[in-house]
């Protein structure tokens, strides 16, 4: 399966009044996917007018960092984008191998896709690889708020998911090894489920279980 990174820029949050700014993307696969075998990033010709209803947020955030006066450069349509990408990602009908979206909150960039880009929209699962959803589940376990570099373009939020995605995989890993202790002595389970120190006698089916069975409880010592 692939999985298909992405990261919109937009002019504000409600995809049916708002424009697409910039698109970036980094293509990878299900079983390898923090490695992209490929990568791009479009920036979409807009021109500003007094009256557009842009929130002043949104501008003062895209002038300071650039995107503003890029798009005005810009000579691509999001049309242009969508054919472009139409050729990159695969029109696949078995659904388990169909390519999925990838990033952090990928359904709001979907959301934009099936309004502005409707046929690249569609060849995309209905599930999401999404990984602010990862990062909340492991912060509910536990695991410190990852810091955001805040440059609101796509090409850095593409490269950041990633970075964020990989860090949770390493934060969760401890975890599993954490689970391996034993809490009554600190020693490692042996392959059956019980205590390797011979002493403790501690296991899994006995005094273990209360701590091993609580998610909260790992690595804890009585």
């Amino acid at each position: 399966m692939k999985l298909f990174w992405l990261d919109l820029e937009t002019t504000g949050l409600d995809p049916m009044k708002c424009s697409i700014l910039e698109v970036a993307y980094g293509i990878s696969t299900l079983e390898d996917p923090f490695t992209l075998t490929e990568r791009g990033n479009f920036t979409i010709h807009h021109m500003r007018r007094k009256d557009d209803g842009v929130d002043p947020f949104v501008v003062e955030m895209h002038t300071k960092n650039g995107l503003w006066e890029e798009c005005q450069a810009a000579s691509l349509s999001m049309r242009d984008v969508e054919v472009g990408l139409l050729g990159i990602v695969p029109d696949v009908s078995d659904w388990e191998d169909k390519p999925t979206l990838a990033g952090n909150c990928v359904g709001f960039d979907h959301g934009f896709l099936k309004v502005y880009a409707p046929k690249l929209a569609a060849r995309f699962h209905y599930r999401y690889y999404d990984v602010s959803s990862v990062k909340l589940f492991c912060r509910s376990l536990g695991m410190t708020k990852l810091p955001s570099g805040e440059t609101h373009r796509a090409a850095d939020d593409v490269t950041e998911s990633i970075d964020h995605a990989q860090r949770c995989a390493a934060w969760w890993q401890d975890q599993i090894e954490a689970m391996k202790l034993c809490t009554r002595c600190g020693s490692k389970y042996d392959g059956t489920g019980a205590c390797s120190n011979k002493p403790c006698q501690g296991g899994r089916g006995e005094w273990c279980l209360e701590h091993h069975g609580a998610p909260f409880a790992y690595g804890v010592k009585a």
